[in-house]
């Protein structure tokens, strides 16, 4: 999967979804929910370099809101001891057998 300065590998279902699924002239699109995205406040491979944008304590949880690009936020969910800020650069990726994909014309889940 390939972003604006980014690259995540697929795995596990989304890439078996991949390699079953017809050959066609229309993209499909990527989606992880955000308890399948891993932060880290260092440099990593296979991480893309993102910035805080919102924290928002959930009680048990925390959801942190990053920004990749001024046109692509993802949400992601972490444990509530998440010391980041808005702002802040952070590393993120979605959890490889952890992407969903679905067809980028009708948006159907592609299984």
């Amino acid at each position: 999967m390939n972003g604006n300065g980014f690259s995540w590998e697929v795995a596990g279902d989304a890439a078996t979804a991949v390699l079953r699924r017809p050959r066609v002239d229309r993209p499909a699109i990527a989606g992880a929910r955000p308890e399948a995205m891993e932060l880290s406040f260092m440099e990593q491979a296979d991480y893309a370099k993102a910035t805080i944008f919102a924290v928002e304590p959930m009680g048990s949880e925390v959801l942190v809101d990053v920004l990749l690009d001024e046109d692509t936020r993802i949400k992601a969910r972490a444990e509530v001891n998440f010391a980041g800020q808005a702002g802040e650069a952070i590393w993120i990726r979605p959890k490889p057998d952890r992407i969903r994909l679905f067809d980028g014309e009708s948006q159907e889940a592609i299984e």
